[in-house]
């Protein structure tokens, strides 16, 4: 009876594989995930803090050009 498999122990190997095969995967997947939330996570904060300082420099320019203007407004209007 050797070489010769039941049905039963053909559908055990498959059910076997199939089994390996899905935890092979699922762990690939959830690595993945992992590493991409991980690099994202750094480069988009690192690329939002870029932004952010720009836009508040730009802001601060503003403010600082709008108190210039009021300044000069208030000195011109005593002086006249």
């Amino acid at each position: 009876m050797t070489g010769f498999s039941s049905p039963r122990d053909d559908e055990a190997d498959r059910i076997g594989k199939s089994a390996v095969i899905f935890l092979i995967v699922a762990l690939a997947l959830i690595l993945a995930i992992g590493f991409f939330y991980l690099t994202r996570d750094s480069a988009d904060r690192n690329g939002a803090d870029s932004v952010l300082e720009a836009v508040e420099s730009a802001d601060n320019a503003a403010i600082n050009v709008g108190e210039a203007a009021r300044d000069t407004i208030d000195h011109l209007r005593r002086d006249n």
